[in-house]
């Protein structure tokens, strides 16, 4: 099936079935801790860390820790992204 993106949705081409959604992990945070309340560090845990455990990757993905991959997102005090690394390759 095709899938067409519209605004924040993704539907089946000509129709108006949900296939899925196109909204940003950024986003996700963002209002995740408008409708919790949360801190901003624990939600950011819940969208690292307690993937890559969950995933079996926390090895080197999740946290920040020597011997680790190194991935890292910056975010402003808004909670947009404003820098990229993965690794040691600057993304954005």
């Amino acid at each position: 099936m095709e899938v067409v993106k519209k605004g924040l949705r993704a539907t089946i081409k000509g129709t108006d079935t949900l296939a899925g959604s196109v909204v940003s992990l950024d986003e996700c945070l963002r209002k995740f801790v408008e409708f919790t309340n949360c801190e901003v560090g624990e939600a950011i845990g819940t969208i690292t860390k307690n993937p890559a455990e969950f995933l079996g990757i926390a090895d080197d993905r999740g946290t920040l820790k020597v011997g680790g991959r190194g991935d890292v997102t910056i975010l402003d005090r808004e909670l947009n992204v404003v820098v990229v690394v993965l690794g040691v390759e600057l993304v954005v």
